[in-house]
């Protein structure tokens, strides 16, 4: 399984340019529940629309509805245990959402998709660029 970051999550749902059209055909061709996708997800992109840094073609409920309705994803629990290790991480990264993500990867053992510079800080797990999926030149 491969975990998305919400930013990636956000990008492939809405077909966004800023996610080569290369890496949506992949994630787009995944198997059923082989894309991952953290509860922090959800409640992260309700605070975007809420704080207007992000705009939905519909009420966040309805689109994280159907967006976690895609046969492709799991929605991953935030767990005691997940709560536990992203508390533990170095502090690199202060976002609690961010924090979340890295203990989903690191105790489940999934390649986390991130363009977040300070995800990728983290070498205890395996973090990807959404380009590195389909071996396209990264610029």
């Amino acid at each position: 399984m491969i975990l998305l970051d919400t930013h990636v999550w956000v990008w492939w749902v809405q077909g966004a340019p800023r996610l080569d059209p290369k890496v949506i055909a992949y994630l787009d061709a995944m198997p059923p529940k082989c894309v991952g996708v953290s509860a922090i997800s959800c409640w992260e992109v309700a605070m975007l629309v809420r704080h207007k840094r992000l705009v939905l073609p519909v009420d966040p409920d309805v689109w994280i509805r159907d967006a976690l309705s895609d046969p492709r994803v799991e929605v991953l629990p935030i767990t005691h245990t997940v709560a536990i290790s992203a508390a533990l991480l170095p502090e690199r990264h202060k976002d609690p959402a961010d924090r979340i993500l890295i203990a989903h990867a690191l105790i489940d053992g999934h390649q986390l998709i991130s363009e977040d510079d300070r995800i990728h800080s983290y070498t205890e797990v395996t973090v990807l660029r959404p380009a590195a999926l389909t071996g396209i030149s990264q610029h």
